[in-house]
Order: C-alpha cells, then sequence, then structure tokens
C-alpha cells in the first residue's frame, strides 16, 4: 500500500460532498469493493448512471489535487479522474465494473466507516507482512549506481508478484561479494509498478529493465554499500519453503555459493528480526566508506540485558532482549555459546576497568554511573568453534571498551587487540 496516498485519502475523505460520498460507500459496500455504474445508480435508487460516474470523477478530481500526482505515476491525460480512487474492467455480463484502490478501502477504514465483511476488505486488515530477501547484483553494489546513505525507495524484480510479494511486506536488500553476504538495508513496500510507472513516480529513468518495480516514496533505511555479515550471522538466517525452512548454502566453512542469494527469497519471522537488528545496530554507528563486519560477537556485545544464558553443555538457543538504540527494544533468537560470568570476573580481576586498546575508564571518565562498566572480549571468538571449551580468563578474555568492541569486528576475523591498538597509536601521532 502507498502511505503516502493513504494518507491523502484518510484526509480527503471527510470533505467529500456528501451525495459524493454515498457513491463511494456504496462501492465500498458492495461484495469486493467492485461494482458497475448500473450496479451503484441501482443501489442508490438513482435515475442515471451519469450521476454516478459524475461522483466518482469529481472524488478523483478532488483526491489528484490534494495528492498532486497520480498514485501509480501517470501523468495528467493518461488516466481518466476516477482511476485515482479505483481500477476498472470491462466484463461481458455486468458491463464496466470499478474495484476500489486498497489506499481508498483502507481510508474509509480508518475514517470508521463500515465496509462490507467476507471481502478483500478484511483482508487487508487481517494480511500479516512478509518479509523477502531480494537479491542485486554487484553492478548496483557501487555508488555511481546507487547512493549510498540515501533511503531506498525501489527495487525491480520480474517475480514479485508471482512470489507472492505484496504492499505492506518487507523487502531486505542483499547482495555477494567474495563468498560474503553483503546487508544493504530494508523497505517496506507501498506498491508495486511497472517500470514506466516507477521512473515517473521516482522522477527518473536511471531503472533497469524489470517488469515491476517496488515502490515506496517515503524511502527505506538508508542504502548500507559496506556493511558484511559474517559466517557466523550469515548461518543464522532462515527461509521458508513449502517443504519447511533452509539456510543459505555455503561451499565450505566461511564461503557462501555465489547462488545462495539469488533472485527473491521468503525469510522467516526470526530472521527478518535478526536483520532488523543489524539495521539498526549498524545504522547507528559513524558513517565509513570501509567495510564494516557484523559478527555475532559484535551483536552481542552491544546487548544491554540477557534475559537468560542457558548454562547447559553444548549450543542452545537463548532469547535475547536487546537495547541496540534509543527508543529500539527487540527480541532476537540467536544461538550463542555459554559464556561464564566467572571467566568475565576472572579476566576483570586479572586486568582491571580500563580498555586494553584505548585505555579508557569509565568510572574516571563519567564518574559514579561508569563505574564497573566494560565489555569483555574473547581473543578467539566462541562463534568460530561448535566444541565445548574451557576458557581461560588471564589469556583468552580481555576488558574493552564499546567503542574499541565494535572497531575490533569491523574486519572478519576481527583484528586483534594489538593490531587495533597500533591503528589507534598511528592515528593518535597524526593530531
Amino acid at each position: 500500500m502507498n502511505q503516502s496516498f493513504f494518507e491523502a485519502v484518510k484526509t480527503l475523505i471527510p470533505s467529500i460532498p456528501i451525495a459524493d460520498r454515498k457513491v463511494l460507500m456504496a462501492l465500498a459496500q458492495s461484495p469486493d469493493q467492485a461494482a458497475s455504474a448500473s450496479e451503484l445508480c441501482q443501489a442508490l435508487k438513482l435515475t442515471a448512471v451519469v450521476q454516478v460516474n459524475g461522483a466518482m470523477g469529481r472524488i478523483g478530481r478532488k483526491l489528484h489535487t490534494a495528492f498532486g500526482m497520480h498514485p501509480y505515476g501517470f501523468l495528467p491525460g493518461e488516466f481518466q479522474c476516477w482511476h485515482m480512487i479505483a481500477t476498472g474492467v470491462a466484463t461481458d455480463d455486468r458491463g464496466f465494473v470499478w474495484k476500489l484502490r486498497d489506499e481508498v478501502v483502507a481510508g474509509l477504514i480508518e475514517c470508521g466507516y463500515s465496509i462490507q465483511s467476507g471481502t478483500a476488505a478484511d483482508q487487508l486488515k487481517k494480511r500479516t507482512p512478509q518479509f523477502w530477501t531480494v537479491h542485486w547484483q554487484n553492478s548496483l553494489w557501487k555508488p555511481r549506481a546507487n547512493v549510498e546513505g540515501k533511503p531506498i525507495q525501489a527495487s525491480g524484480s520480474g517475480v514479485f508478484e508471482a512470489r507472492g510479494v505484496a504492499p505492506g511486506d518487507v523487502l531486505y536488500i542483499i547482495s555477494l561479494s567474495e563468498g560474503q553476504l553483503l546487508l544493504g538495508g530494508r523497505m517496506v513496500v507501498s506498491t508495486i509498478v511497472s517500470r514506466d510507472a516507477a521512473c515517473r513516480m521516482l522522477g527518473t529513468d536511471n531503472l533497469f529493465e524489470t517488469d515491476q518495480w517496488a515502490i515506496n516514496i517515503d524511502g527505506g533505511s538508508p542504502l548500507h554499500l559496506h556493511r558484511r555479515l559474517a559466517p557466523d550471522v550469515s548461518k543464522k538466517l532462515l527461509f521458508t519453503r513449502t517443504n519447511g525452512k533452509r539456510g543459505l548454502t555455503f561451499i565450505d566453512e566461511l564461503n557462501l555459493d555465489n547462488q545462495a542469494t539469488r533472485g527473491i527469497s521468503k525469510l522467516t519471522d526470526e530472521s527478518a528480526r535478526l536483520l532488523d537488528s543489524i539495521i539498526d545496530l549498524t545504522d547507528s554507528m559513524t558513517p565509513t566508506t570501509d567495510m564494516l563486519t557484523v559478527s555475532a560477537e559484535l551483536i552481542l556485545g552491544s546487548i544491554r540485558s540477557v534475559i537468560k544464558l542457558t548454562p547447559l553443555p553444548g549450543v542452545e538457543p537463548t532469547i535475547l532482549t536487546a537495547s541496540i538504540f534509543e527508543g529500539f527494544v527487540n527480541t532476537i533468537t540467536v544461538t550463542v555459546r555459554e559464556r561464564s560470568r566467572e571467566a568475565r570476573d576472572g579476566c576483570i580481576k586479572k586486568h582491571g576497568w580500563n580498555c586494553a586498546v584505548c585505555d579508557v575508564n569509565f568510572e574516571r571518565l563519567y564518574g559514579q554511573i561508569g563505574k564497573e562498566f566494560i565489555h569483555v572480549h574473547h581473543i578467539d571468538p566462541l562463534a568460530n568453534s561448535n566444541e565445548i571449551r574451557k576458557v581461560d580468563p588471564t589469556t583468552d578474555l580481555v576488558p574493552i571498551c564499546p567503542n574499541c568492541h565494535a572497531m575490533v569486528h569491523r574486519r572478519y576475523p576481527p583484528l586483534s587487540v594489538a593490531e587495533l591498538s597500533a591503528l589507534l597509536a598511528e592515528q593518535r601521532s597524526k593530531i
């Protein structure tokens, strides 16, 4: 659904003259919100179909004035006014039949009007958004093709409708590079239109040739061309199939098959929430042209509170609640390795509360509120192993501040503490 168009409809409805609104409501009360002019004329006990035609035209004209354009990009002269509020098809038995647009139906519902039950209106209210990955070719993953940092407004494919993608669904833009998964961002689908209509709506002809374009004029998340998921995160993603769920195909322990993400794939709800968390976490960081690698260690290091860490042998599902940035609270189901509180305490007892890279001490910097606050970093990430292993807190763990922890994981495998310390010293020498 086109959210901006829906808002315009919702605002306009109260100002429509009563006589014209009766025609609109008669159409809304028709089965599946579809009827011919003669059927509406009969329902309203009017004497001539011209009265119905006139009302449809006047409502459409008012809506065009209010919205400023056709919702699907048609130019003046390319459509009749009624086409602003309905689609139409000629039938053999009923004549020309109008069908209200979803945005108009939703606008009427929002304004408190009762809509015919057991029809598409109920489906519109009840439909649960679906989540999809859309693969962009490497040629599109360049600043000259798509501006980094600009909200994602469009994505093209010839199979959106065949796969079941619909307005209200969420698209996650992905690609592959050197066997690693790239995550560009997300976009809620407002409408799906032809390429010509998409070009008119976006004011550009710089769209590749494909039959269908998912559009969101308001834009989704900013496009991120330098966000890479580490294999331990990519392996968490699951996709729905008729015979169950499946993950991405890897050719070895670290590298994805080069066909693993082609086309459009439907994500599980849990995987979509994981991608949301990654996008929200990394979009809150300072933009960079260096590749940012998102690992499980980085995600877990950003989690503010852990509901439970199941102290059982092996690998166990754990529910984590994370306030990753202001106002954002999300629940993620991930697989984590048990982290021992005793190991963390042993690390801090040995190394203290100062960051091993930048030497920041939060109590010294912020006072009482910063007392006994520090991240603990596994020098050899736990996610690299499926085995139960003993951790020596004096040699395997190191205290590290959140900023340096994030920097360590900008590469996969992570930078060592010594490497990041050297980079920091080099940068400080230039100041």
